[in-house]
């Protein structure tokens, strides 16, 4: 039951997003789920920090009895000369 909440609720903070991600084909995807696993796909770090400060994940995981695992929290990049600092509630993530 929490899972489907957290599903409902995270469909509508996703809605506020639509304008991020990468586009594809005209469309833009920002996210990839599977199970209990959310990616978001962001086209720069700043857009990626936007979108997890606007998401509020971790806020609103904790508001319906579930955790965002900051410690398998992960940020990747395709640009290995450039890494970014990515700061997931207030925890600074290295970038692989």
């Amino acid at each position: 039951m929490l899972y489907k909440l957290f599903t409902c609720l995270l469909k509508d903070i996703m809605k506020t997003l639509e304008d991020k991600g990468i586009n594809i084909n005209g469309r833009n995807m920002l996210q990839l789920r599977f199970a209990d696993h959310l990616i978001l796909v962001a086209v720069s770090a700043a857009e990626l920090q936007i979108m997890l400060l606007l998401a509020r994940l971790h806020e609103v995981s904790f508001s319906v009895v579930l955790m965002m695992n900051i410690s398998k929290t992960k940020v990747m990049t395709n640009h290995p000369a450039h890494k970014p600092n990515i700061d997931v509630n207030n925890h600074h993530r290295d970038i692989r």
